[in-house]
């Protein structure tokens, strides 16, 4: 007992003193494939393993009588062989690199009791349906033995006001996004790495595109910029090599811009976009 004592002693003190070091205390439970962190509240899943053929993936409810309540940053990233999520009732969080880079995901399927997120056409959104939380990558898209066969295009439906950080990244499938009348808020990474995306529309009524939004969008040739627009944030369109006809409809004075946002044409040189705000 005094050395259990000490140890904990010793735990809570590098806790104090060198925060960075502390030892995480929490249990951790594996199960299957997965791995969960818990506390006093319930658990989150920190990692998922994915085996070759599990093409679906059933986040468990509970995990020793506590609710599965959140998804840590990576939890679920580079599972090919993975098609289907399925999200329990009492899920409510969701980190921004949770569910990420999974090329082959087709859908998400939410349970009916869940008062945080839905699943619209396997896309994955807020319950309210006003933020669009994941797309997966491969949702509409025709894969063979691995390689997509045609782009597709994909709708957000009207009533999304935001989308989410890295929501289509790498969305490698889609050539077309259209985007309603009703967003207001493009986050970070939202759109980075779709690198096939040709057609994107930015509706009036957008206020503000995160950093690194469209970055490495090679697809991208033109794009016009709202005059609602007042942030845009740092390399916003970097390495969108394509892209060299931008108009911006805002006043140049209303837009707060980030560094190094505009694509570049060389070492010290970028796109020179053209401002017609009145």
């Amino acid at each position: 007992m005094k050395k259990l004592g000490l140890v904990l002693l010793c735990a809570v003190l590098l806790a104090v003193v060198f925060p960075s070091c502390a030892i995480d205390l929490r249990p951790r439970v594996r199960i299957d494939n997965m791995e969960f962190v818990g506390d006093a509240y319930g658990y989150t899943l920190v990692a998922f393993r994915n085996v070759a053929g599990e093409h679906e993936l059933i986040i468990p409810d509970e995990v020793n009588g506590l609710p599965v309540t959140s998804i840590g940053p990576m939890a679920i990233q580079r599972a090919d062989d993975l098609r289907s999520i399925e999200i329990g009732p009492y899920l409510t969080e969701i980190h921004g690199w949770g569910i990420t880079n999974n090329r082959f995901l087709q859908q998400f399927v939410v349970h009916e009791g869940n008062l945080a997120f839905t699943s619209y056409g396997g896309v994955l959104f807020s319950a309210d349906m006003t933020r669009l939380v994941v797309y997966p990558n491969a949702n509409t898209a025709v894969y063979i033995d691995g390689e997509l066969q045609a782009t597709v295009s994909y709708t957000v439906p009207e009533g999304v006001q935001v989308i989410a950080h890295a929501a289509f990244y790498h969305a490698i499938a889609l050539h077309e996004i259209v985007l309603p009348a009703s967003l207001r808020v493009i986050e970070t990474r939202a759109f980075h790495g779709a690198v096939h995306v040709e057609q994107l529309n930015l509706p009036e009524g957008l206020e503000h595109i995160g950093s690194d939004a469209f970055l490495r969008m090679r697809g991208l040739t033109e794009i016009t910029i709202p005059s609602t627009v007042r942030y845009i944030g740092d390399f916003a369109f970097y390495q969108a090599e394509n892209l060299t006809d931008i108009t911006i409809l805002a006043p140049y004075e209303q837009v707060t811009q980030g560094r190094r946002w505009l694509p570049e044409t060389g070492p010290l040189s970028a796109v020179t976009p053209t401002w017609r705000s009145n």
